[in-house]
């Protein structure tokens, strides 16, 4: 009597655990499509289904059979991953990590997401293939004029599992800020589906880079820097923590952008009339605070034999 009443009751509970398995397994794979990374979610959620489908199996062999139940057990697989959908939205989403800050002089990532392009700019233009290939004014991204001669410009896409505060990618003061409300706001799916495919180049019809609304700040320590946020269509707003005149550490949380976004920054292309070593290319995942974009020290160059950007040697990606 008490094995039957145990099976009874272990079969439902196994049943349950399956679809909550499910749920998670169906996050990790979310992390996996948008951040190409398999998460704890899926390596937990992947063995996890398997065990408890084979638990619910073993204890109620017929829990499985018919068209009627897979309906249920879909409803209530579907009722778990709405409650992870709401999990991520309002919690999850939120996020904020902390971070390693390297301590060498560099320039870091502003943002989480996948490097979209990095483009030298030259004479206020840049080789973006949005207008049919045809170069674009820097202006028109940043909605503001920049201080900076020769210069690269490195976009960053914030997917939607992305970490979405934004750092600081140099010791300095904010000395200006410009906002564009947008004219009208056009989504960036199609920039989404290219980072998730890889497939080059990322900006080809995403013309969100010109027309959504932005904010940009110049932050100006040995070096000026512009640091321009784009926001989606369905983004409640841009959030920034920081004001004119304020001085922020490399490093340092500036603020955040709510639902799908990318991050461009703009810095000089020499320093001390040495060219800037870019670590990056276009593609990869970087992390805001942690990951180092560029290099700008003269002693520190000698010691990383990566390509130059700006020298003889053009680096990977520009």
């Amino acid at each position: 009597m008490t094995a039957v009443v145990s099976r009874r009751w272990l079969g439902p509970l196994c049943r349950w655990l399956w679809y909550l398995s499910l749920s998670y397994l169906w996050l990790g794979l979310m992390f996996l499509l948008f951040i190409h990374q398999a998460t704890s979610f899926f390596w937990w959620g992947l063995p996890a289904a398997v065990i408890f489908w084979r638990l619910a199996k073993a204890l109620s062999p017929h829990s499985f059979g018919t068209f009627g139940k897979w309906t249920v057990h879909f409803l209530c697989a579907f009722l778990l991953i709405g409650g992870q959908v709401l999990l991520w939205r309002y919690g999850y989403f939120f996020r904020d990590p902390e971070r390693v800050i390297p301590s060498r002089p560099a320039i870091l990532a502003p943002a989480d997401g996948f490097i979209v392009y990095i483009r030298p700019v030259s004479e206020g233009m840049v080789p973006l293939a949005i207008k049919n290939k045809v170069p674009i004014r820097l202006e028109e991204i940043l909605k503001m004029e920049s201080p900076i001669g020769e210069s690269v410009i490195v976009g960053i896409f914030m997917t939607p599992m992305s970490v979405h505060i934004n750092r600081s990618p140099i010791n300095g003061v904010i000395q200006e800020r410009a906002y564009f409300t947008g004219e009208p706001m056009r989504s960036m799916l199609p920039m989404g589906l290219r980072t998730m495919f890889l497939r080059k180049p990322f900006e080809a019809g995403s013309e969100h880079i010109l027309r959504n609304e932005r904010e940009t700040l110049l932050i100006r320590g040995d070096f000026p820097v512009l640091l321009t946020r784009i926001a989606d269509p369905f983004v409640d707003k841009i959030v920034t923590w920081k004001t004119i005149g304020e001085t922020v550490r490399q490093g340092e949380r500036l603020g955040l952008i709510k639902m799908g976004s990318q991050t461009d920054l703009v810095f000089p292309s020499r320093m001390n009339g040495k060219p800037v070593r870019v670590y990056v290319k276009e593609g990869q995942y970087v992390y805001a605070g942690s990951t180092i974009l560029a290099d700008y020290d003269g002693a520190a160059l000698a010691h990383h034999p990566l390509p130059l950007l700006g020298g003889e040697d053009k680096g990977e990606g520009v």
